[in-house]
This record gives C-alpha cells, sequence and structure tokens, in this order.
C-alpha cells in the first residue's frame, strides 16, 4: 500500500472511530456502585503505558507517546513522527457490603488519540478520553408504602458518563524549558432508568442528564539536569451546563400510558474545582525512569453536596517506573519496556464521616515493534476503593489496558514520485 494511502486510511479510521466512540458512550466502563454520585466515577482510561505506572507523567519526557497529563510534554514528541493511540479496557470488579457480595465486569473501548511534532519546536496533541464513568444497578429495592402494610419494589438502572475531547500544544521555549496549553470540551449523558413495580402495576421513569462546558488549563516541564525533569500543571474551574429530558409511563393491567415527556428542563450546573500537580522524573540509572506526581482537585470550594455525601478536597499521589534494559539492543527483550506503579487517592466523596479513599497497584509491559518506534502496551492493575462500613461498599476491581501506539514518519516531502 502506498504510504499516502496509509495517511489517509488513518485519518479515515479516526474519524471514524471518534464518532462511534461518542455514539457509543452508554456502553458502560464501569460497574462501581460508586457511580451513583455525582457525575460518576473517575475514568480509569489512559493513553499507552500510562496506565501501568500509576498514571503519572507531569515531568515525564519521553518522546515516543503522547503524554495526556501535561500538554508541555507534547513539544518532546521525536521530530515529524506522527503517533496514533488506541487503547481497550476491562474491569472485572467485586462489590461487597455487610450482607452481600456481587461480581460485575465492564469493558468498552478506552481512549483514542494523535499526536505529531512537525518542526522539532512544538507539538499538538488531540485526545478523546471518558472523563467520568457511570454503571450503577440497584435491584429489588423494598419500600413500605405510607400509611399502608404494602410494599412496592424499585430497580434503578445507571449508565452514561462524560467524555474529554483535549486539544494540548506544547512548545519549547528553550533547551530545558517547555511550556504548554489545554482546551477541554467536557461533554456526555447520564441516564437512569427507574421501574416503580406494584402488583400489576408499572411506573417507568427514564431521565437523562446532558452536561457540556470547556475548560483550559496548562502545563511546565523544566529539565535541572539531563537525569532530572520537573514539572507543573494546572486545570482552571469550570462550570459544566446541564439539563434534563424526562419520560414517565404507567402502565396499568399492562396498558401503558404516557404520564410525562419533556425535554431540555434546566437543571443545576455541575462544577469542576481548580485542580493543580506537580511531578519529578529521574533516571539516575541506566535503563530506569522513575516518576513521582502528587495533585489535588479543590471539591471543597464547589460547595456542592449529594443526597448521601459531601464533596471534599482530593489527593492523588502517584509513584511509577519504567525499565528498558536497552533501547536499542540485539535481543527483542532487551528492548521491552517493564513498568510498575502505586497510586493512592483520599476520594472526593465524604459518607457517614468516611472518605471514599483507594489504591492501586500496577504493572505492565510495552511490547516495541515494527521500524518506527510503534508499540503495544498491555497493563494490568488491582485497586481497591471504599469499606465494609455502615452503608458504605467496598470494591476490589482488577483492570486489563490494551492500548496500541502506533508511530510513523510524516511531514517529509518525497524528492521522487
Amino acid at each position: 500500500m502506498p504510504f499516502t494511502t496509509i495517511k489517509s486510511f488513518l485519518v479515515v479510521f479516526l474519524f471514524q472511530l471518534i464518532g462511534s466512540c461518542v455514539l457509543g458512550q452508554s456502553n458502560n466502563l464501569t460497574g462501581s456502585p460508586y457511580s451513583l454520585f455525582g457525575l460518576g466515577v473517575q475514568s480509569n482510561s489512559n493513553l499507552g503505558g500510562f496506565n501501568a505506572f500509576a498514571k503519572t507523567g507531569i515531568a515525564y519526557r519521553e518522546g515516543a507517546v503522547v503524554n495526556p497529563y501535561n500538554p508541555a510534554a507534547l513539544s518532546r514528541i521525536n521530530e515529524k513522527v506522527f503517533l496514533f493511540d488506541i487503547g481497550l479496557n476491562t474491569e472485572i470488579s467485586a462489590v461487597s457490603n455487610n450482607s452481600d457480595d456481587e461480581r460485575r465486569i465492564a469493558s468498552n473501548f478506552s481512549n483514542i488519540a494523535i499526536g505529531f511534532n512537525p518542526g522539532g519546536k512544538w507539538g499538538l496533541g488531540l485526545t478523546l478520553t471518558p472523563a467520568t464513568n457511570v454503571g450503577y444497578a440497584l435491584i429489588g429495592i423494598e419500600t413500605n408504602i405510607e400509611g399502608s402494610v404494602d410494599n412496592f419494589t424499585s430497580n434503578v438502572l445507571g449508565s452514561g458518563g462524560i467524555n474529554e475531547m483535549s486539544l494540548d500544544y506544547g512548545r519549547k521555549l528553550s533547551n530545558k524549558f517547555r511550556a504548554g496549553l489545554n482546551v477541554s470540551y467536557l461533554f456526555g449523558n447520564i441516564e437512569e432508568t427507574e421501574s416503580v413495580i406494584l402488583e400489576n402495576d408499572l411506573l417507568t421513569i427514564d431521565e437523562k442528564n446532558h452536561y457540556n462546558g470547556f475548560q483550559f488549563g496548562f502545563g511546565l516541564q523544566y529539565d535541572i539536569t539531563d537525569k532530572l525533569s520537573v514539572g507543573a500543571v494546572m486545570d482552571v474551574p469550570v462550570s459544566l451546563n446541564g439539563t434534563l429530558d424526562r419520560n414517565v409511563i404507567k402502565s396499568v393491567d399492562f396498558n401503558p400510558l404516557l404520564v410525562e415527556d419533556v425535554e431540555g428542563l434546566e437543571i443545576d450546573n455541575f462544577d469542576l474545582p481548580l485542580e493543580y500537580g506537580f511531578g519529578v522524573s529521574a533516571s539516575y540509572f541506566k535503563g530506569l525512569t522513575m516518576n513521582a506526581d502528587f495533585t489535588r482537585k479543590n471539591w471543597g470550594a464547589t460547595n456542592q453536596n449529594d443526597n448521601i455525601g459531601e464533596y471534599v478536597d482530593q489527593n492523588i499521589l502517584g509513584l511509577g517506573m519504567e525499565w528498558i534494559p536497552s533501547k536499542r539492543g540485539f535481543t527483542y527483550w532487551e528492548r521491552v519496556s517493564y513498568r510498575a506503579g502505586f497510586l493512592y487517592d483520599s476520594g472526593y466523596l465524604k459518607i457517614s464521616d468516611f472518605n471514599v479513599s483507594s489504591y492501586t497497584f500496577s504493572a505492565g509491559l510495552g511490547l516495541p515493534f515494527g521500524k518506527r518506534g510503534s508499540t503495544l502496551n498491555l497493563s494490568y492493575s488491582y485497586a481497591s476503593q471504599g469499606q465494609v462500613d455502615g452503608i458504605l461498599i467496598e470494591e476490589n476491581a482488577h483492570r486489563i489496558n490494551i492500548n496500541l501506539t502506533l508511530a510513523d514518519i510524516w511531514f517529509i516531502k518525497r524528492k521522487i514520485d
């Protein structure tokens, strides 16, 4: 296949996949009961091999990846290299409370991204990832009818989430100093369907919340030495606009009757907080890179409350490592990337005086192929969230991520046709 045809194929495939990701967002990427709150649980989707080393990368300066954590890093993409990244995420979770245990599985495409640096001075990146995921099921809720001995049963299903389409620009200001800007468009639907059953009567309430808004951010990276880099990022607060569609149908003796059907009702906006982070990346030992990131999200300043809990400031600490024995080694396994990491998240939701915190252990491989630096990234992570205490729920999840990063040389004029 001619080289220009390969380019055209990739571009067409990219836009088709973006469309399918947007249209298929109701396919859940989580089965977490905590996705019942707010806009859902924060997404575990990621680019390249970042899942394997605990989502650290604020100071990471590797040039063969699209870095989603600092737009300044895009200026480090290898000159005239075009990067294309697509991912698949599978989550198998076990949910426990004081009386029951339940297992759930969710899987879907997790991300799509492109990045390039045509002249060596600046780089661009375009990514589409889930920002939050919703996927919960409350089955067989028994409620007493006030003033009666009778009960009715409710089943509640939730799905959807918020997507983030991000355009990043990074530029080299000197040999050691880099800066970047980020513009993100956040959009998506959160749908909840409640079925209320009383003898032969059925009431179905279908509500769909729509949210959208723009968020802006920036990032910096500085090389203290050729083996030590530091970075900083910030995302400004944003208020997502919200509207509601509601459809209510009552069935009496299996005869459906439309009760309500409205679209575009205004609802409260959802506020996202000021977010900032700092990172360090060091490579003092041959082939070994160590990352450490700290991120804070000031949820408390949004003054938001959920029906059950309240939003509190969130602290996230990540430690990651990547070891490549020899990038130009003679044997294949010398060129493989070996990765591992640990992530602690204090959580942004407090329920019954307990923060819903989590921790994650991760490991993975980056399997190189081709002449331009393409990589198949595989990772596994184990995460634990919440606790079995009062009304809280403990969730333990096994996650498998597969990311394909394709690299090719673009932006070169051919001298001979």
